[in-house]
């Protein structure tokens, strides 16, 4: 992979470390007040993504974590 390619795919994996923090403290009632909008943020880092994630690629696999936490959010949202 070219040098230049290398820093945005890497910024890109890091979406999805830090979703899953922001999702992990949206269910601590600790830190729930911090992240009242997370399904908005998970939007945001899934459609951020998502041109990036051609067919095969690491990215794909990142794309489909973050919507399966997203789903997972939303079913846990639903059953409160």
């Amino acid at each position: 992979m070219p040098l230049a390619i290398v820093g945005p795919v890497l910024s890109l994996h890091r979406s999805l470390g830090a979703l899953v923090v922001l999702t992990l403290a949206s269910r601590n009632p600790a830190l729930c007040h911090l992240v009242p909008d997370i399904d908005d943020l998970q939007t945001l880092a899934v459609n951020n993504v998502r041109p990036w994630a051609y067919r095969g690629s690491s990215l794909e696999t990142v794309v489909s974590v973050m919507e399966e936490m997203q789903r997972k959010q939303r079913l846990f949202l639903a059953c409160i």
